[in-house]
Parts: structure tokens; sequence; C-alpha cells
């Protein structure tokens, strides 16, 4: 088990239609579901947008950034913004609790820092986008 996320190189001068436009970071952790490697490649796709925040110059500069970051998985998109209200108490839910509180508290810290950020769902099996054949390729 593992996962990756796929981020546009802010070196890159390219259309994002080639591989050197995109970096991947990829984990190779023990997960419990697929729901679980979803949660944690989120998680540490915000935790890039802080590193890059505070590091890159390209990222540094405007007041407000605006970041989307893509998934999948509709229902970890789903308890995401639901987050606040994971009430129902079945096993997955308290598995994942932890996880969504996590997400949360970093895209508040990133709202902090003057980013906003939009979860957008893209389809799972049609790979007709490079960074998302990227990560499937590399978690």
């Amino acid at each position: 088990g593992g996962y990756a996320i796929v981020f546009r190189n802010p070196d890159s001068s390219g259309g994002g239609y080639q591989e050197s436009d995109w970096v991947v970071c990829r984990w190779e952790e023990n997960v419990w579901s697929s729901n679980d490697s979803e949660l944690l490649a989120l998680c540490e796709a915000i935790n890039m947008v802080k590193a890059l925040r505070t590091t890159h110059p390209h990222w540094m500069k405007p007041k407000t950034l605006f970041v989307t970051i893509t998934s999948d998985s509709k229902w970890i998109l789903r308890n995401l913004y639901n987050g606040q209200n994971l009430h129902d108490l079945n096993v997955r839910n308290a598995l994942l609790q932890p996880g969504v509180r996590k997400f949360l508290q970093l895209a508040e810290e990133v709202k902090k820092m003057g980013c906003h950020i939009t979860l957008r769902w893209i389809p799972g099996h049609k790979h007709t986008v490079l960074p998302h054949q990227l990560a499937d390729q590399n978690a």
C-alpha cells in the first residue's frame, strides 16, 4: 500500500502536458483502506501547500493564493465537506474521523496563510488527466 500526490512544478514554464511539468511525491505506508490512502494523500497535499507557501518565491508573492486539490474519491470529499458533522458512528467513520479532523486543521492553517483551497472531484477510471495518471502509477 501507499499513496502519492502530484503537483504542478512551480519552476516549470510548460503547459502541464509533459511529466516534467509535474512533481510526484510518494509514501509507502500500511493503510486500512483506499479511503485512508485518499485521505492521507489529501493531508500531504495540504502540507505541500504549506511548505511551498513559506519557501518558494512563486508561492510567497501573492497575498492571496488559490489552490485546487483534486481527488477521485467522492466519499472522502463528501466527508471532508461535512467534516464537522461526522456523527455516524460506524466503524468506517470512527477510523477516518481523526484523519478528517487533521485535514480540516491543516486546511485552516493554510487559510490563515492566505491560501484558499478548493477540493474538486475528478473521474477515477478515465485517466485522461496527466497528473491523475502519475498519481495512480505511483500510489
